[in-house]
């Protein structure tokens, strides 16, 4: 996934803070998006913040959106996969049993219920190759129930199928040496 970068303001506007308060203030909000920003394993530029009697503003330069993979655990047939997304300072965890027939060319995936999954209700697909001509035919499908609303979700969808078979095709060139 190609890490893009943004700047992230944002601006509280308060009742009238007392001049000895805001030094303090400016410290908590500082440290605690980059606290925020650690923990979620999100990259940045830098944050500033910066405090007017009626206003607080956190600056985050460079905030990287990511994406995370990481093998849980293993058994027979079934790997446990940790995936985290995060845009911006909002992220995202959600886990998929991934189960792999070689004989078949076959993997299919579902969401793993008995763990919290910040994403999705409920998500699952598969993947299955065949010999096809001189090459090799593709089938892909994908369905999930997400938290978010579908207006946010449009393109995530599009997007993220592209890029899993731009990512594929360009896989197969190598090896086919194309």
């Amino acid at each position: 996934m190609t890490k893009k970068s943004g700047d992230l303001l944002l601006e509280i506007g308060t009742e009238e803070i007392p001049a000895r308060f805001l030094p303090p203030a400016v410290r908590q909000l500082e440290d605690g998006a980059k606290k925020l920003l650690a923990d979620r394993r999100i990259s940045s530029g830098g944050v500033s913040a910066y405090a007017t009697p009626t206003r607080l503003v956190l600056h985050a330069q460079g905030v990287a959106d990511a994406a995370e993979t990481r093998v849980i655990e293993r058994a027979a047939g079934r790997t446990l996969v940790s995936y985290r997304i995060a845009v911006g300072p909002f992220s995202f965890r959600f886990f998929l049993n991934n189960y792999a027939d070689a004989e078949t060319h076959f993997l299919r995936w579902e969401l793993d219920q008995s763990r919290d999954n910040d994403l999705f209700r409920e998500h699952w697909g598969y993947w299955k190759v065949d010999e096809w001509d001189d090459g090799a035919l593709v089938t892909y499908a994908m369905a999930g129930q997400t938290t978010l609303p579908a207006f946010m979700m449009a393109r995530a969808g599009r997007d993220g199928t592209v890029e899993t078979v731009k990512a594929l095709k360009a896989h197969v060139e190598q090896r086919a040496g194309l």
